[in-house]
């Protein structure tokens, strides 16, 4: 990893693409676990109605739905909801007050979070609507708790930094997503059934005593707060250490992200489906950021548009 560089400023059309379809925070795998985890801890009424309304499909199986959309054109404006870019030494509700007009209504991971949850509570939604509400909002919580899906700005959140990893060029984006998961826990990787559950099941036995902040659990900004913490450490190291330096120095982070992701996936979804109510921090924070754009619903879309600006 020492021979790690940035891309010159003239970037390709490769790497735009990259970072605008395809990063996927924490991969399948990473996504499928946080899915796991959430399913654990959700109240038995409401894993019965997810259940039905996702017509018996399981958190993990699908968490990843909102990526294997991405190819499709009529969703080609939701690749916008998947991550955030936001300065060094700046808010989220700071740097969506420094976005232009059309920056704001390209909207992002925050934005379709609040949406989804929004289309849920709903009285009008359709049950398919209703349906990729949830299957984003599972996605998006994963999304949040990945630190570079908080990204910087200048570098599309490490999709522009390449570097060496086992001998193969990738970003440091890649190895957030995957890589110091797959190499720091191997026996995961390897199992041909269930890695996912056997991580999860990991996860919920080494954080079991995890003492839980619960003035976070439900505060989606605090969780954007929390990833962007996390950047200097994630940059400080990436080109100083070799793969296993790094990865030992951050897996103790990932598995605690995945784990919380999850947690707070099951809080979240235990309220909406149960109390069929938002909670006064989110409906405080979507006011924040509505008294900056205006009405969320007005550009925030969680159906498939023929016709797209961006």
């Amino acid at each position: 990893m020492n021979s790690a560089k940035t891309l010159v400023p003239i970037v390709s059309l490769l790497s735009l693409l990259v970072f605008a379809q395809g990063a996927l925070a924490w991969g399948p795998l990473g996504h499928k676990v946080t899915g796991q985890v959430a399913e654990s801890m959700l109240l038995p009424q409401a894993k019965q109605k997810l259940r039905a309304l996702l017509e018996n499909q399981s958190l993990p199986e699908a968490v990843n739905w909102a990526d294997t959309i991405k190819s499709n054109p009529d969703w080609k404006f939701a690749s916008w909801y998947h991550f955030e870019k936001i300065h060094d030494q700046e808010t989220y509700l700071e740097s969506v007050k420094g976005m232009t007009a059309d920056e704001q209504k390209r909207g992002g991971m925050v934005t379709g979070i609040l949406e989804a949850e929004k289309v849920f509570l709903s009285k009008t939604a359709t049950t398919l609507e209703k349906q990729m509400a949830v299957k984003f909002l599972v996605h998006f919580i994963g999304d949040a708790h990945q630190p570079l899906h908080t990204g910087k700005v200048e570098d599309n959140g490490g999709n522009k930094v390449l570097l060496k990893w086992n001998g193969k060029e990738v970003t440091l984006h890649s190895v957030w997503d995957i890589h110091i998961m797959a190499l720091g826990h191997p026996e995961f990787q390897s199992l041909q059934k269930g890695p996912d559950a056997n991580y999860a099941q990991f996860l919920i036995r080494k954080f079991q005593g995890l003492p839980v902040d619960q003035g976070k659990v439900d505060d989606v900004n605090a969780w954007v707060n929390e990833s962007m913490a996390m950047r200097d450490g994630v940059y400080n190291y990436y080109n100083k250490e070799n793969e296993a330096q790094y990865t030992a120095r951050f897996l103790e982070d990932v598995d605690r992200r995945l784990y919380l992701s999850g947690l707070r996936m099951a809080s979240f979804l235990n309220q909406m489906v149960m109390k069929e109510q938002q909670p006064a921090v989110r409906l405080g924070f979507r006011k924040a950021i509505e008294d900056v754009t205006g009405s969320l619903s007005k550009y925030i879309f969680l159906k498939p548009q023929a016709t797209t600006l961006y």
